[in-house]
């Protein structure tokens, strides 16, 4: 699969700064599963990945495979799922419980669709405050979601 140009949407699951320019971000993509991509220079002031690799963001990307990583060449902003700091608690660990469950380029049927909708419904629902009934309640439905995911996971 070496030297394929591709085109994808995805969601940025994490980022890792790699060197004092270049980010590798893990994203969750709607046709190849889980899967690493380098932005080259993407730490860079003047760069066209600016503010655009940031975790729960919803992409379409062009890049092409290398030996290892896909190597961004541009990348578009759909939408994101978090604009609120209170928000990151739950996303964080749905993004966690995705990437641990998911091997690297595995692609499991309505994975990406369920991290969408959880993350999208989280989003919306977690403007109130977050009381005891709060907690609990996106808590028992995340691990609703996330024991749906796993069982996906391991039947595939």
């Amino acid at each position: 699969m070496s030297n394929k140009n591709l085109k994808s949407t995805g969601v940025i699951l994490r980022k890792v700064n790699l060197n004092e320019g270049d980010r590798i971000v893990t994203l969750l993509t709607a046709d190849r599963g889980k899967v690493h991509a380098l932005a080259k220079g993407a730490r860079q002031f003047k760069s066209k990945f600016c503010g655009k690799l940031e975790p729960f963001n919803h992409l379409a990307f062009t890049g092409f495979q290398g030996r290892e990583l896909i190597y961004l060449n541009e990348v578009e902003l759909l939408s994101t799922f978090c604009e609120r700091t209170a928000e990151h608690g739950p996303l964080f660990y749905l993004a966690e419980v995705t990437h641990k469950l998911m091997q690297d380029d595995e692609h499991v049927d309505g994975v990406y669709e369920l991290f969408g909708r959880r993350a999208r419904f989280g989003a919306t629902t977690q403007t109130r405050s977050p009381g005891i009934g709060g907690l609990f309640g996106s808590t028992f439905g995340i691990n609703r979601v996330y024991l749906a995911l796993a069982a996906l996971c391991h039947l595939s």
